[in-house]
């Protein structure tokens, strides 16, 4: 799936000229998951990976394993986002309006919120790691089969 997103944004990469990399974990990751539900919510965080970068236009997704769940990271090296707002960013409608960024980043806000309800229905969660002009990592944390 993470293959097939990547290869779906790859004009849009170039076009805006953004690196991007796969690291793909060296195991299997397996989960049972609406693909199309989850192909929405990393189309969501891949949106935003590119549409809050800076000057550095790079964005890294990689698979794992960890504590019995599969991990999707997706990383850009963009603006990121303050402490005060992280809180709130998963909540439907909210929106950063640091600066004029509501008016250059379109979007109405309920793309996280989407996002963390996919991960809800999966039994899964969402989490970030981010710094302020740095970037921002948003993990989908999926359980794991057991096999």
């Amino acid at each position: 799936l993470v293959n097939e997103t990547l290869e779906m944004y790859r004009p849009h990469f170039e076009r805006k000229e953004f690196s991007f990399e796969f690291k793909p974990a060296s195991e299997k990751l397996l989960i049972s998951a609406d693909k199309e539900a989850v192909a929405e919510a990393l189309n969501n965080l891949v949106d935003n990976a590119m549409k809050y970068s800076d000057e550095l236009k790079k964005i890294e997704i990689a698979t794992k394993i960890h504590n019995q769940f599969a991990i999707v990271e997706v990383t850009d090296f963009g603006i990121g986002i303050d402490k005060k707002d992280q809180k709130l960013i998963f909540d439907k409608f909210y929106r950063v309006t640091k600066g004029d960024l509501a008016h250059k980043a379109k979007g109405s806000g309920i793309g996280l919120s989407i996002v963390k309800n996919i991960m809800d229905a999966h039994k899964g969660s969402v989490s970030l790691t981010s710094t302020p002009g740095k970037g921002s990592t948003f993990s989908l944390h999926f359980p794991q089969i057991k096999h």
